[in-house]
């Protein structure tokens, strides 16, 4: 997903910079966009780590969703059209996907944190924030950027912002990469142990499906029903439903 997110950059920037200048519309209302002519990928300037963020409104919160983009929200793909001079972006941000995402998050009272590489560039960013807003979900926060993109990075990242968060009484993860690989299963760390139990791995060919969703759904709950809450009416009505 992280080469995906450097395109749709790339691609952004460069066309912003000629659309403020010759009046063409602004990327919210095309389904394609230019690639800039920068550097190859794997020579592309990342931004320095980004500190982990926190509002007034993830300081508050009972549980949190980590959110990754690419094979979730909508099927990991990159398209390129018209001898890759154009990123094709049609496939993005789908409406199943999307609307798995909102009964979640309507279930659950979570909150998103953005853990996908989409999160490393503000052009993305704000991409993903005006998908988001078309089912009246936002993301205020997003997990730090230090130590790369791997997917053990990215476990590390996720670990790091719950554990700043003694408030928070359950949380779960969902991406499409593989970040608690069964061969690891018995000899992790008791922390990444933990993270087994709270991550729910996507198809990334389909992305976030009803069957993933009503995991996360139980992840969220259950991690937070254990606690003996006050919002474990919750819990009941959504297991009753589930019968």
């Amino acid at each position: 997903g992280g080469a995906f997110a450097v395109l749709f950059c790339n691609a952004t920037e460069n066309f912003q910079a000629r659309a403020s200048v010759s009046g063409l519309p602004s990327t919210d209302e095309l389904t394609t966009v230019e690639l800039s002519k920068g550097p190859a990928l794997d020579e592309a300037v990342v931004p320095a780590p980004l500190s982990i963020l926190c509002t007034s409104q993830t300081a508050t919160v009972k549980r949190i969703l980590f959110l990754d983009i690419d094979g979730v929200l909508h099927p990991l793909q990159v398209r390129l059209l018209n001898e890759a001079q154009q990123v094709d972006t049609s496939h993005c941000f789908q409406h199943g996907c999307l609307t798995q995402l909102q009964r979640v998050v309507q279930t659950s009272g979570a909150e998103l944190v953005l853990s996908s590489s989409w999160r490393v560039f503000e052009h993305a960013r704000e991409a993903a924030l005006s998908a988001l807003s078309r089912y009246n979900l936002s993301f205020h926060a997003w997990t730090t950027t230090a130590g790369g993109e791997s997917p053990a990075a990215r476990v590390d990242q996720i670990l790091a912002f719950v554990a700043s968060r003694p408030n928070v009484m359950s949380w779960a993860a969902v991406d499409d990469d593989d970040l608690a690989p069964a061969m690891a299963a018995g000899s992790e760390s008791m922390m990444r142990a933990v993270f087994r139990q709270c991550f729910v791995r996507t198809d990334s060919q389909i992305g976030l499906d009803e069957e993933k969703a009503d995991q996360l759904i139980s992840v969220l709950l259950d991690g937070n029903s254990s606690e003996g809450n006050d919002d474990s009416e919750t819990v009941i009505e959504y297991r009753q439903q589930k019968k």
